[in-house]
């Protein structure tokens, strides 16, 4: 009993190195899991702020009915709205005419162009910006 044979201790030498490989591949992937998640937040952090900075003009500033209808047309769509006396637009399927004389069949109202509207950005719960509210 004293003589271990040569087969056993080889097993268990291999055994050791097979828990201590799993273990180093466990924490490897483990950190490369928590990088990825830091790196994911980072780039919606900076993909916010760009589009935050995108937006800025429209930050609780006044601006002209000729902004309010490029808005219309260049941001208008159905996951961003622009809201203009109550009217949410949700498309850019409004033509110049229908903006400035109204359009009764959609209810939008006429854009009065010696008005000047207040610009203020609605956020969604997540910190997106999800439309333009002029008033």
């Amino acid at each position: 009993m004293d003589n271990i044979p040569f087969e056993i201790v080889l097993v268990a030498i291999q055994v050791i190195v097979a828990v201590i490989v799993v273990g180093v591949m466990g924490l490897g992937l483990y950190y490369a899991s928590r990088l990825t998640q830091i790196y994911q937040r980072e780039a919606d952090i900076s993909s916010m702020m760009f589009e935050h900075s995108m937006f800025s003009r429209f930050d609780a500033t006044r601006l002209s009915a000729s902004d309010v209808i490029e808005s219309i047309f260049t941001h208008a769509s159905p996951d961003f709205f622009i809201r203009v006396d109550n009217f949410d637009f949700t498309s850019a399927d409004f033509t110049l005419s229908h903006l400035l004389d109204g359009n009764v069949a959609t209810g939008s109202p006429a854009i009065d162009l010696l008005r000047d509207f207040t610009a203020n950005l609605y956020i969604g719960t997540n910190g997106e910006i999800r439309g333009i509210i002029f008033i």
